[in-house]
């Protein structure tokens, strides 16, 4: 059984809206020998056909109930990992359990995942997994609450399924003393996103800071370089040379890179230059401190609105 769990394997993973599904769908064209695939065992709303394949491959339980469970869900399992209702050896053991069946069927020699869901225990990943290499990737938080607030159906949303749950969604409520605690049922979804932002980042950076196999990179580095492929070239680089020595061969396509899946919808709304001076001060309050950190805080208009 330990074999299994030594498979040459890749996790790409994020707070979402970073190319998570550009990943799972062309990494496989890039890297020789490859399976890729984007959030395999997420239960897909509008796809029907695509939720019946994945209930005979990973159970009626696992894509149904066990969606509320944290040891049949990774974001149920992140989240009690934050609150401290499950240990991290015990997470070890669940992240084996939920990729046991996948590791054992692979015909490929790599295995890469795209999955923004898996962020809350990046660190533990190689831990389940020795060879296993795991990027995060970030992005500006503008743009990435933008890019959430046009998907209408989704986090924090009157649609959100999750958020009708007491532990299915990252909240104030799951970190001890968040000063947030009190305020949080009165705060708008776009408030909720900005909070969002800074507490996941954070905590992703900081379980990244504690293993060597988990390597940070920015969304607009590896999208919006006007070409510039340096960026991916070292994603790729570093994904593919494994703990255990193997280098999985691989190339290169600046064609691929040009593709862009899963948008959100534009116009619906602005980009943060339209935005208000209430939405501005909320963003920098939530996120101020990191996004600079991060080098994403360099416009002179941006620093005037939010001063």
């Amino acid at each position: 059984m330990d074999e299994v769990f030594k498979k040459h394997c890749i996790f790409i993973t994020s707070a979402g809206r970073t190319g998570t599904h550009f990943f799972g769908q062309n990494m496989m064209h890039l890297i020789e020998d490859c399976f890729s695939v984007h959030e395999p065992d997420v239960f897909a709303y509008r796809l029907p056909l695509k939720t019946f394949k994945r209930i005979r491959e990973f159970g009626l339980l696992k894509m149904t109930v066990g969606k509320f469970l944290p040891r049949y869900s990774f974001k149920g399992l992140g989240i009690a990992r934050i609150s401290g209702r499950i240990s991290d050896t015990e997470a070890v053991m669940c992240l084996r359990r939920m990729r046991f069946n996948t590791f054992e069927n692979l015909r490929k020699g790599v295995y890469l995942e795209a999955n923004f869901q898996l962020s809350e225990v990046a660190d533990l990943i190689p831990l389940a997994f020795p060879n296993a290499r795991i990027v995060y990737i970030l992005r500006d938080p503008r743009s990435w609450v933008r890019s959430w607030m046009n998907m209408r159906g989704y986090i924090y949303s009157s649609r959100d399924i999750r958020s009708w749950f007491k532990n299915m969604r990252l909240t104030p409520y799951h970190f001890k003393d968040d000063p947030y605690q009190k305020r949080w049922k009165k705060m708008t979804r776009f408030e909720k996103l900005c909070w969002l932002w800074s507490r996941e980042h954070a905590y992703a950076l900081e379980c990244a800071e504690k293993t060597e196999a988990v390597k940070v990179f920015r969304f607009e580095d590896l999208f919006e370089k006007n070409g510039d492929c340096e960026i991916m070239e070292q994603l790729l680089q570093f994904i593919t040379e494994f703990p255990d020595g193997f280098k999985a061969n691989w190339t290169l396509r600046p064609e691929i890179l040009k593709q862009k899946t899963n948008e959100s919808v534009r116009g619906s709304f602005p980009e943060w230059t339209e935005w208000t001076s209430e939405q501005v001060k909320l963003l920098d309050e939530h996120c101020g401190s990191l996004m600079r950190k991060l080098g994403y805080d360099n416009e002179p208009e941006w620093q005037v609105k939010a001063s």
